[in-house]
């Protein structure tokens, strides 16, 4: 859950994306197991870099061979794409 030093932004926006990457990537499964944590952390990590420390690294086509090379799942891929169209959009 969001942590107690909601007064410091940096760590609300960090509690706050990770209980999103939880209900994004773990919405069917029972909270507690370590490797979940892991993936919500990833997926923290990814959502809350810059888009320009970012956007050269992601490809611009997701396919099977891509998710297999980036070991990362779907909705991770296709989740980060569209944040950074959307930061470079703006």
């Amino acid at each position: 859950m969001l942590g107690a030093d909601k007064g410091h932004r940096d760590r609300s926006r960090f509690d706050a994306v990770h209980e999103l990457a939880h209900l994004v990537l773990h919405r069917h499964l029972e909270p507690g197991d370590v490797a979940l944590e892991r993936q919500a952390h990833a997926f923290n990590a990814a959502f809350l870099m810059p888009a320009s420390d970012i956007a050269h690294r992601l490809p611009a086509k997701v396919d099977s061979g891509v998710l297999i090379y980036l070991n990362l799942d779907a909705p991770t891929i296709v989740f980060e794409r569209r944040r950074v169209e959307t930061a470079n959009a703006l």
